[in-house]
């Protein structure tokens, strides 16, 4: 299990958290963020989120459904980074009733994990700011095939070309990667996909 990272900092001047992370791993992670705060995010004056990592920033919306309403302080890469990933990946996942895993586990992989996800989902969605090939989306693609695990698995990154310098937004939009595109891939990976149940053995 990934452990969320958050640390309830109390001086006597102030209380406040260093990051706000979710749990990841299996139905035991899943009933730690469901769980109540330890602390009543009223109270808090601020958060210092210190990267964009969802087992440092991912339980911050649930913060703020509970009542914090401080200010949340990082640095600007962080702030759009954790602004992007938390609002789209956020609206895809409500929209297909879908679960997130931070990747960064892949490193070496994960597999238990890998092998639960495949159990419980009829589509596996890799997405990584990389190209496909030698990343983590070939690194999951290597454990189901090793254990002969049919289910349908969408690879979604960096296409393997020139990406032109611009904006933030601009990259994406030339590399297909915002939330729109991403959504159409997965529409169309779910219409296409053949009927296999999660997890089914070769």
């Amino acid at each position: 299990m990934v452990t969320g990272s958050s640390y309830l900092v109390t001086t006597a001047q102030s209380k406040f958290l260093v990051d706000c992370g979710l749990y990841q791993g299996g139905d035991a992670a899943d009933r730690k963020n469901y769980q109540p705060f330890p602390y009543h995010p009223k109270e808090l004056d601020f958060v210092i989120s210190t990267h964009s990592h969802l087992d440092h920033c991912g339980l911050i919306p649930k913060l703020v459904r509970n009542g914090f309403r401080g200010k949340i302080y990082s640095t600007p890469s962080t702030r759009e980074l954790a602004e992007a990933l938390l609002t789209d990946a956020a609206q895809l996942a409500e929209r297909f009733d879908a679960t997130l895993a931070n990747m960064r586990f892949i490193k070496p992989i994960d597999e238990e994990v890998t092998l639960a996800m495949a159990e419980a989902h009829d589509l596996i969605v890799t997405l990584e700011e990389n190209v496909v090939p030698g990343g983590c989306g070939s690194a999951v693609n290597e454990v189901l095939a090793a254990r002969g695990v049919l289910v349908p698995v969408l690879n979604y990154g960096l296409p393997d070309r020139l990406i032109q310098h611009g904006s933030q937004d601009d990259m994406r939009k030339d590399a297909l990667l915002t939330k729109d595109d991403l959504l159409r891939a997965i529409q169309g990976r779910l219409r296409a996909q053949p009927q296999i149940r999660p997890a089914q053995r070769a």
